[in-house]
């Protein structure tokens, strides 16, 4: 599933790509609290990929527009790390 598909929602986009990395960080220990905002919670968490993926989270679901290409691929690059088993190409969290 790549972040890079194609959709005609931008919104619905951000939020596919944000719920795939809240679903592996809960896989992992990390659940965020219904009081955190969701930089908050990519704050605790302490991880600069999570912080990125959160920001472009907020730039696309809050102030609209859609995924650069480059963003496209940073994300998904992102997200695969942290699907991948600890090993050289895992993020540690």
């Amino acid at each position: 599933m790549g972040v890079a598909r194609q959709t005609k929602d931008p919104e619905k986009s951000a939020v596919e790509f944000y719920q795939r990395l809240a679903d592996l960080l809960a896989a992992r220990g990390w659940s965020r609290s219904n009081y955190e905002t969701p930089l908050e919670f990519a704050a605790a968490v302490g991880q600069q990929e999570v912080m990125v993926v959160t920001q472009v989270y907020n730039r696309v679901r809050f102030c609209g527009g859609g995924l650069s290409e480059k963003e496209q691929r940073e994300i998904e690059q992102i997200l695969r790390q942290l699907e991948a088993p600890a090993g050289d190409e895992a993020l540690n969290l």
